[in-house]
């Protein structure tokens, strides 16, 4: 006989909806590069553009509980100049209560410094992703950000569960302010995950298969980079020796 384990399974992925516009904590019109001396890189400094990517994490996360994704971005300043640099947490949220202390989002530079895995729900408004740092010209500023779930997170918990945040930059001269309030000034925001929706069916797994119905979910409860957590079961059969 072949008993059947099942374990709970997560399908993370980021939705869009183009009708309802994200509501920012800071004041920006786009996610282009704050300006022609700025340049990004998500792949450890190997290529560089003077555009901020749109989204720290793509589409189409599969994770279980427990386990944790990590993005890092390399922020550089050509300014001839010494530039102040800042960079924080914004629009941090969700409507679960479950899924507001299993998610967390951590920070820290190529010191170790910065934010400690912190319960979306606790995060504050423009929390401090790394330390406001001094660049001069051609040095960068490394920021890694770490999404974890909690392993107690099980079954169908915190299933539907919505939650969203960006990541606000914002660049200054030497004594002047960067952040007013402890918000960045005129910051680029680039959004937690990327603008797709994850397709119903079969999804590929690990040699398992995950088996949802078709989506429907109302525009109203969503904005641009939402984080959409699909609780399910997962099944795995696991063989006994046969004597």
């Amino acid at each position: 006989m072949r008993p059947r384990d099942w374990r709970a399974a997560l399908v993370i992925a980021a939705l869009v909806v183009a009708a309802v516009p994200p509501v920012l904590a800071v004041t920006t019109s786009s996610a282009a590069g704050i300006d022609a001396d700025v340049e990004f890189s998500t792949d450890g400094g190997a290529t560089w553009s003077p555009t901020a990517p749109t989204s720290l994490f793509p589409a189409g996360f599969l994770v279980v509980p427990g386990d944790s994704l990590e993005s890092s971005l390399l922020v550089r300043s050509t300014r001839a100049e010494p530039t102040v640099a800042m960079v924080a947490i914004s629009n941090a949220s969700t409507e679960d209560s479950l899924f507001a202390g299993a998610l967390t989002v951590q920070g820290q530079d190529d010191a170790g410094d910065g934010l400690p895995a912190t319960p979306i729900a606790a995060l504050a408004p423009c929390d401090a992703v790394v330390p406001v740092r001094v660049l001069e010209t051609g040095q960068a500023l490394p920021v890694t950000l770490v999404v974890s779930v909690s392993p107690t997170l099980r079954m169908d918990e915190a299933e539907h569960a919505v939650a969203n945040f960006d990541l606000a930059i914002a660049l200054a001269d030497p004594g002047v302010p960067v952040a007013a309030n402890g918000c960045p000034i005129d910051p680029t925001v680039i959004a937690g995950f990327a603008p797709a929706a994850p397709a119903s069916g079969i999804i590929a797994y690990t040699g398992a298969a995950l088996v949802y119905p078709t989506l429907a979910v109302a525009a109203s409860a969503l904005a641009a980079g939402s984080l959409f957590v699909v609780a399910g079961r997962r099944r795995r059969r696991r063989t006994e020796d046969r004597p």
